[in-house]
């Protein structure tokens, strides 16, 4: 991709964002978001379809950059690729904030915590082979609601805390969980 193609995306993404700042994607038009980057409808419609084509292409490619760190850094488990993934988060916070925010997409949190799919569901089959597939998927679920909301809570109070001591409190919550669990499910 040439540099004025790169410059020309940029621009549109970093508009669209600001938009996105002020207003619900469905109230977000094409006209506006050109008339911000200073370019023809033309030109916008060159690489996308529309505002959702834009927001889903603008996750992706955090998701995707995301995923590149995460087997870049052969991570050890659930807690590792959660500390990628919160560390992402506040290097990338401005961003992250206006996509998971009302105005963004309801589904970017779970396709962010897709990425940890994986790797839990093969702990839990693991810890918990006397589990039906429903119910380790309905605790993936559990926990990933959980940390979910931690994180939503963590991003609400300007993520003071230090991605370090949010993994380590959510690891003892599931270990917390696990053992309660396996008492009955072993």
């Amino acid at each position: 991709m040439d540099a004025r193609v790169r410059y020309t995306k940029m621009i549109i993404k970093e508009q669209f964002i600001l938009l996105l700042k002020e207003q619900p994607l469905n109230k977000i038009t094409v006209k506006a978001i050109c008339q911000n980057a200073q370019i023809n409808r033309a030109t916008f419609y060159k690489y996308y379809d529309n505002p959702f084509d834009l927001l889903n292409k603008v996750e992706q490619e955090f998701l995707d950059i995301l995923q590149n760190k995460i087997l870049r850094q052969h991570p050890n488990g659930f807690q590792d690729i959660l500390r990628i993934v919160l560390q992402d988060v506040k290097e990338n916070r401005s961003i992250y904030s206006v996509l998971f925010s009302e105005n963004g997409d309801e589904q970017f949190r779970e396709r962010l915590f897709s990425l940890c799919y994986h790797d839990n569901m093969e702990t839990i089959r693991t810890i918990f082979p006397k589990l039906s597939p429903v119910k380790q998927e309905w605790l993936y679920y559990f926990i990933a609601e959980g940390c979910n909301g931690i994180l939503n809570q963590w991003m609400t109070d300007g993520m003071k805390e230090d991605p370090e001591e949010i993994v380590n409190f959510i690891d003892k919550v599931v270990l917390t969980v696990n053992m309660n669990l396996a008492k009955r499910y072993r």
